[in-house]
């Protein structure tokens, strides 16, 4: 496997002092992840635009007391392009988890990471697409410089300043960290009430593993499988969430979907500003439509009133 520029497995595909060999197929998806970007973020003056481009997102959104409420109250327009309205969840119950998660005063630890870890295990939570992008420009602002492969800047004292200013190894690193945080808890809280939203809708609508799959097959125009990669069979239940884990990755934010083209887009300091944001609008008003057109055609009245509200 060659290395590419954006991920370092050379440490973890070696045996001793001899590389690990792969299928070609699997080489070719390791290398893919590599973006045009990474290098030429090597070259000095465009890593320091993007440090100049990402100051000014940042002091524009996570360290913006205005945005952050902004971003928590507008969020809201997600649950209502869906049809997540009225009863079927509570905002405030997962405000209240998130919240005390965030400041350190979570009083049922357990109870938190089981409900954490059930939307993250159906890929209903991943990340603010804002906060997230700004997170992942912060390791590219550090590092040596390089021309033809030749380091022409070291960067150390670039590299210290960064560190102090944007990593928990600084005082005002805690306060952007914990003000990145605070922005992740605006999606997450719509997500979580998505999430919940969508398993208290289905569960009148899916009676069955039977129902399920003729879900499957009319929603989303492929086959459910009952049975898991360990080999085990799962519930109405587990099926409930997975449904419910696919609805709110395709119809809210979610910053593993963004497409290569954009994450190029993305990196170059002299174009446009939190451009994954701008293209999950146009995925999820897609998968909106979509979805909600799709439903309306069920021969289940459940689940054509669900796609009724959504559309």
């Amino acid at each position: 496997v060659s290395k590419p520029y954006n991920l370092d497995l050379q440490k973890i595909f070696t045996v001793g002092k001899d590389k690990m060999l792969t299928l070609p197929e699997i080489a070719k998806a390791m290398k893919d992840n590599t973006l045009i970007m990474d290098q030429l973020l090597k070259l000095p003056f465009m890593k320091s635009a993007l440090a100049i481009k990402a100051g000014i997102q940042m002091n524009k959104t996570v360290l913006s007391l205005m945005t952050q409420m902004r971003n928590i109250t507008t969020a809201a327009m997600f649950a209502t392009a869906n049809g997540h309205v009225g009863s079927g969840a509570s905002v405030a119950d997962n405000f209240r988890i998130l919240f005390d998660d965030l400041v350190g005063r979570t009083k049922d630890p357990k109870k938190l990471r089981e409900v954490m870890q059930e939307a993250l295990d159906n890929g209903a939570l991943d990340s603010s697409t804002i906060a997230q992008e700004l997170e992942q420009m912060i390791p590219e602002l550090m590092g040596g410089s390089k021309v033809f492969g030749k380091t022409v800047i070291e960067g150390t004292t670039s590299d210290n300043v960064m560190k102090s200013l944007l990593t928990g190894k600084g005082p005002i690193g805690k306060v952007v960290g914990k003000s990145m945080e605070a922005y992740q808890l605006g999606d997450n809280l719509w997500k979580l009430f998505g999430y919940n939203y969508v398993k208290s809708q289905l569960k009148p609508a899916l009676r069955n593993l039977d129902d399920v799959k003729k879900y499957f097959r009319q929603v989303y125009k492929y086959d459910f499988k009952p049975v898991r990669a360990d080999g085990t069979k799962k519930s109405l239940s587990d099926a409930l969430k997975e449904i419910a884990g696919i609805e709110i990755r395709d119809t809210y934010p979610n910053y593993s979907m963004i497409p290569t083209f954009v994450q190029n887009v993305r990196k170059f300091p002299f174009l446009g500003n939190f451009v994954a944001f701008a293209s999950e609008m146009y995925r999820n008003s897609f998968n909106i439509v979509r979805g909600g057109m799709r439903k309306m055609q069920s021969d289940n009245p459940y689940i054509r009133q669900i796609g009724a509200r959504q559309l």
